[in-house]
């Protein structure tokens, strides 16, 4: 029997830090910033039990992707975070979303 598990996690963007510190209420699963331009965090509430299974920071401090996994019914999902790159305007987001295009292609077969 499959249990459902309240989704509790939430994708930060634009945190601003190159590093967000857990707490006894927040439990950060993956992230990338750069602390001044953008940077990008999944965080969930502290003693929900998710697992990361597997992470990586696709394009540094702009998309991360963590695979989790929950204590209950031990199934497992991808989540990807992603700050889309605007400094330039609309030029830097193509590129931006090329280079993510590329980095996920070579990480998702």
């Amino acid at each position: 029997m499959l249990t459902l598990e309240n989704i509790d996690i939430l994708v930060l963007m634009e945190t601003h830090t190159v590093s967000l510190r857990c707490s006894h209420r927040v439990q950060i699963l993956e992230q990338s910033g750069l602390a001044a331009k953008a940077g990008v965090a999944i965080i969930t509430k502290a003693g929900a039990r998710w697992d990361v299974l597997n992470s990586e920071v696709v394009v540094p401090g702009y998309a991360v992707m963590v695979q989790v996994s929950h204590h209950m019914s031990r199934e497992s999902f991808w989540i990807l975070g992603v700050y889309g790159d605007i400094s330039g305007g609309q030029a830097s987001l193509v590129r931006f979303y090329e280079r993510l295009h590329l980095c996920l292609s070579m990480i998702v077969r």
